[in-house]
């Protein structure tokens, strides 16, 4: 998923790995592409899976603000990459519950 690869680019930009140039605008890209999902998404949603929808959008965004050196425009309870993972995992939750679909146990999505 993009919001993921969104949050390992932002991870290897704030360790100084590779061409932060490069890295930078692989991240743009990336959130674009988060953008233009989640829009997407919010054609078939219900209304529960559409706010976790613009949640991971948003957390998405605070992400790469701190990623490029920025402040956390929604600071809160913890840091940008783990209320994007609290957001990720609400989304999938979400989906399956829209979808009808059982749990899988033994996982976080429990």
């Amino acid at each position: 998923m993009a919001a993921r690869q969104v949050g390992h680019l932002a991870s290897t930009v704030r360790r100084g790995g590779s061409d932060s140039a490069d890295v930078l605008a692989r991240l743009d890209d990336m959130h674009r592409e988060v953008r233009t999902r989640c829009s997407a998404l919010l054609i078939l949603a219900d209304s529960p899976l559409a706010e976790a929808a613009l949640t991971v959008q948003r957390q998405v965004y605070a992400v790469v603000e701190v990623a490029r050196g920025g402040e956390d425009p929604r600071p809160g309870d913890g840091t940008p990459d783990e209320r994007l993972t609290r957001a990720l995992d609400a989304l999938s939750h979400r989906a399956r519950n829209q979808l009808d679909l059982a749990p899988i146990a033994g996982t976080r999505l429990d």
